[in-house]
């Protein structure tokens, strides 16, 4: 079945039946300044006469002085130590009694070259002849060769099922009975736009 194709045509911009509805401006007035109504609270000033010096009753009491009398000097009884001083003399140099031991040198003369004693042992030259080919004893494995033969071409018992072809006609076009609903758009500045945009 084929849908069939709507047709547009120009459609009529929508007009804005409500009312706009639109904030009201606040305007604000100048406040008139508040006045205290009530009497503001004063603290009491506290005079304060002459007043009068308070005397000690109970007697001060007082160190006595400690008086110093010329003091004595103090005598030493113990003789002091004197440490006696130590005479140094100039020391006699000292000899070495034991006998400095000397090393011998060592006198290295003309070596004599070393002879090898055991023979050297070579390794055998191998000779390599001209090797035989080797013949093979089993037959090659040859495996047939698959014929084929023309097959014939299998035929169809089933018949086809072939689905019915529809007819279409002419359909009518169907018509909108319900109107569709538009929101309106809202822009910026309060300006309606057409159909046609807000379909794009």
């Amino acid at each position: 079945m084929t849908k069939p194709t709507a047709t547009t045509t120009g459609s009529t911009p929508t007009t804005r039946t409500t009312p706009q509805l639109t904030k009201p401006t606040l305007t604000t007035t100048r406040s008139t300044p508040t006045t205290r109504t009530t009497p503001k609270l004063t603290k009491p000033t506290l005079t304060t006469t002459g007043s009068t010096p308070t005397t000690r009753t109970t007697p001060q009491l007082t160190k006595p002085t400690a008086t110093t009398t010329g003091s004595t000097p103090t005598t030493l009884t113990t003789p002091q130590v004197t440490k006696p001083t130590a005479a140094t003399t100039r020391s006699t140099p000292t000899t070495r009694t034991t006998p400095k031991v000397t090393k011998p040198t060592l006198t290295t003369t003309g070596s004599t070259p070393t002879t090898r004693t055991t023979p050297k042992v070579t390794k055998p030259i191998l000779t390599t002849t001209g090797s035989t080919p080797t013949t093979r004893t089993k037959p090659e494995v040859t495996k047939p060769t698959a014929t084929t033969t023309s097959s014939t071409p299998t035929t169809r018992t089933t018949p086809k099922v072939t689905k019915p072809t529809l007819a279409t006609t002419g359909s009518t076009p169907t018509t909108r009975t319900t109107p569709q609903l538009t929101k309106p758009t809202v822009t910026p500045r309060g300006l309606l736009l057409p159909l046609e945009l807000l379909l794009k």
